[in-house]
């Protein structure tokens, strides 16, 4: 006969070693689901539009305001406050197109546009009466542009950019740039001289 194979053995009940320890064996978790049922509530949320700068023009004649999350670019859209009319819509292929500011008078505004989201934004300006942008910077400048006003008389241009107003190269800081520009040939605008550097910010 085996050792120790007694009926008194035989009635006896082995814990495992973990349950010995004092440790909780451990849980066995079901497999996660592949999707939640939330999921595509939350996909619809982030497709909803989110609504960029919008603004009154001074005179309060013009509402603006940009549209991102519609498609692969930011539109600008411009309305009569007092028309019921469809929206006047201002995008550009594959750029991000934001109004950046009015005119004191409210006669102009200026444009921000930026290619891929790479914030490299370019300057235009356009008449309110009848809407034609007009470059005002370069395009896809070596820097960075952040803000943009014209004077209330329209000649001069003031902007910050981290670029040297001497070397044209990019810096840490930014400088308050004003530029005067001049209208050529009734279509285009070139500055005359070089950009104006007021001071680091």
């Amino acid at each position: 006969m085996a050792p120790f194979a007694t009926k008194r053995a035989s009635r006896l009940n082995f814990r495992p070693a973990a349950a010995l320890s004092g440790r909780r064996p451990a849980r066995e978790f079901a497999p996660l689901p592949d999707h939640h049922p939330d999921d595509a509530f939350l996909d619809r949320l982030l497709d909803v539009p989110s609504l960029i700068a919008p603004s009154i023009s001074p005179t309060g004649h013009v509402a603006a305001w940009s549209w991102g999350g519609r498609g692969a670019a930011s539109e600008t859209f411009l309305r009569a406050t007092a028309s019921q009319d469809e929206p006047l819509r201002l995008h550009s292929e594959g750029e991000d197109v934001v109004l950046q500011s009015w005119r004191a008078d409210g006669a102009e505004f200026l444009l921000a546009l930026a290619r891929d989201g790479n914030e490299r934004v370019r300057l235009l300006r356009s008449p309110v009466a009848n809407v034609a942008p007009v470059p005002l910077t370069d395009l896809q400048p070596n820097y960075y542009i952040s803000g943009g006003e014209l004077d209330p008389k329209g000649r001069w241009l003031f902007f910050a950019a981290n670029v040297d107003p001497e070397t044209g190269k990019e810096t840490e800081a930014s400088w308050i740039t004003a530029r005067i520009w001049q209208p050529v040939s009734g279509s285009c605008w070139r500055s005359p001289n070089a950009p104006i550097a007021l001071g680091q910010w």
